[in-house]
């Protein structure tokens, strides 16, 4: 069976980092507004270009804003830290099932702040073509997994939208990016709310 993680947000406690690289680069763009916690929670398609368009940056100043901020994240240094307890679920769930990571971030940050806590996963990321329901198609092709076979964990609604369009089944994580009552509204098959029960919720399934 593949599991396939989002990394920030679900596996990666990143939200305060990101927010300060999206302020950080839209002042040296000089557009659009300082972000705040309530404008991460009201953007469904969550990406760095979709949150820049919340915040107003002008569309002819879209691909500069983007590129700048993904550029910003993959040459952070800093050491930011994975969820309470994730470390264990990934190591466990992968035990049994094939494991995989559906990302917007960039794969060396990726492997960077995985390969400390002894964790080596494969990384479909910002360099794969699509969005994340593509990469994750890319993913059940790659393993030849069937999709009735396959789940996608995330935290944003995103994430879910993926994974339904890829036909696998979904887990909605509640400590991410977006409140838990936006994503019960995509119907999430499942939805957790710490990684312990994430880890045995993917161990009961064959």
């Amino acid at each position: 069976m593949l599991v396939a993680f989002d990394f920030d947000g679900v596996i990666l406690d990143s939200l305060s980092l990101h927010l300060g690289i999206v302020d950080s680069v839209r002042t040296e763009l000089g557009v659009g507004r300082a972000p705040e916690l309530g404008d991460v929670y009201g953007t469904e398609n969550l990406t760095f270009r979709t949150f820049g368009m919340t915040l107003g940056v002008p569309p002819e100043s879209l691909d500069e804003f983007e590129h700048r901020v993904l550029q910003a994240v993959e040459n952070d240094t800093s050491s930011p830290i994975l969820f309470e307890k994730m470390t264990d679920c990934l190591t466990t769930v992968a035990e049994k099932h094939q494991v995989v990571i559906i990302t917007s971030n960039v794969r060396h940050q990726v492997q960077r702040v995985l390969t400390p806590y002894g964790l080596n996963f494969p990384v479909f990321d910002a360099s794969d073509p699509g969005s994340k329901g593509q990469k994750l198609k890319l993913a059940l092709e790659r393993f030849d997994s069937p999709a009735d076979r396959a789940w996608m964990v995330g935290d944003a609604v995103s994430d879910i939208r993926a994974g339904k369009t890829a036909g696998v089944r979904t887990i909605a994580v509640t400590w991410g990016f977006h409140l838990e009552q936006m994503l019960l509204r995509e119907q999430p098959d499942y939805m957790v709310r710490n990684p312990e029960e994430l880890k045995l919720l993917l161990l009961s399934q064959e």
